[in-house]
């Protein structure tokens, strides 16, 4: 498995943060506009009536499509799992890997809180892992949520105001 955290200040008070509305409300558009990776994102309700989004994205030498579940969300945190996310190694080979992505705010005063954002990938065998570390990396995929959870919180901090 490879992870990634990141963690950012908001010049928020953590009670001016709602984290599901934010992410539910967020555009392609913005999406697009919060890491240079970043392809397309949606929202869409499962049969069963869970929300889920769907995120394509290049993180280093992998492309890939994830077919998010929510796992839970609301103001303060949120986690979306996707077992079946889609995923190019060196773009070429394709193989299918796990994501999780969970996002929390938490307060440091009464101005301010602290944004992370925590990603995890997971592979199905040693072989997979080790072609992604090659093509991933955990570099890049550090590299790609710095950028990303930098962008999220100017975002959130722009549409919470």
């Amino acid at each position: 498995m490879m992870e990634s955290t990141e963690t950012k200040t908001l010049h928020l008070p953590a009670d001016e943060v709602n984290l599901k509305k934010w992410l539910y409300e967020c555009s392609d558009k913005d999406y697009q506009s919060f890491s240079r990776g970043h392809r397309a994102m949606g929202a869409f309700k499962y049969d069963d009536g869970v929300p889920g989004l769907v995120n394509v994205e290049q993180v280093g030498g992998m492309f890939c499509i994830q077919h998010y579940r929510e796992e839970y969300a609301d103001a303060t945190r949120t986690r979306l799992y996707s077992n079946k996310t889609k995923a190019y190694v060196f773009r070429i080979f394709p193989v299918t890997i796990s994501a999780c992505w969970e996002m929390r705010v938490q307060p440091l005063s009464k101005t301010e809180s602290q944004f992370t954002c925590h990603i995890e990938v997971g592979f199905p065998n040693r072989v997979l892992e080790r072609l992604a570390r090659i093509g991933l990396g955990s570099l890049s995929l550090r590299s790609h949520n710095k950028e990303e959870t930098k962008n999220f919180a100017a975002d959130i901090e722009r549409k919470s105001r």
